[in-house]
């Protein structure tokens, strides 16, 4: 069965290559504005200096260029492991092979903003009612997330992430 869409976030790269592969539609997690180009603030990291919506739009370009730095490791990954060919010019986070800007989604209008010059809506999470129900009604699940970090030693993070797991929980606090 294949999925009809792939959520992801920008900082999954393979995601949008392997939505394409698969014929889904790739759809951006964005629950901040790091990508959606937009004059209203700078891109995060940036320091948001009193030069106007130029300046602020520059900031969203150049974060796209410093997805260029992956251009390479991204077409060997096309080609060897989805058989693809090269990525099409201008495709990285935001746009798909067609050139297609995607779709991005966050959820909680309550505790979301509207960047005005885009329309994209960032904002936080709201978990349906039988994920919430299943969360609230036994212990706390465990969730290991890795975020930016990268190693070589892979077989060593895998130990230290099962010994983790196989200790009690008072022990692991």
């Amino acid at each position: 069965m294949r999925p009809d869409v792939i959520v992801f976030h920008a900082k999954v790269l393979a995601a949008p290559h392997i939505a394409e592969k698969l014929g889904a539609r790739p759809i951006l997690a964005a629950l901040q504005p790091m990508l959606v180009p937009t004059g209203a603030f700078p891109a995060a990291g940036v320091p948001a200096l009193p030069l106007g919506g130029w300046f602020n739009r520059l900031t969203y370009k150049a974060v796209a260029a410093g997805y260029g730095a992956y251009a390479g490791a991204i077409d060997r990954f096309r080609r060897a492991a989805l058989g693809l060919s090269k990525a099409p010019k201008g495709m990285w986070a935001m746009r798909d092979a067609k050139g297609l800007r995607y779709r991005s989604c966050t959820a909680s209008a309550a505790m979301s903003f509207r960047i005005r010059t885009t329309g994209h809506v960032n904002g936080y999470w709201t978990p349906p009612g039988d994920l919430a129900d299943f969360l609230a009604a036994g212990p706390a699940p465990v969730f290991i997330g890795f975020g930016s970090i990268a190693g070589r030693d892979l077989q060593g993070l895998a130990h230290t992430v099962v010994s983790a797991l196989e200790k009690p929980v008072s022990a692991a606090f």
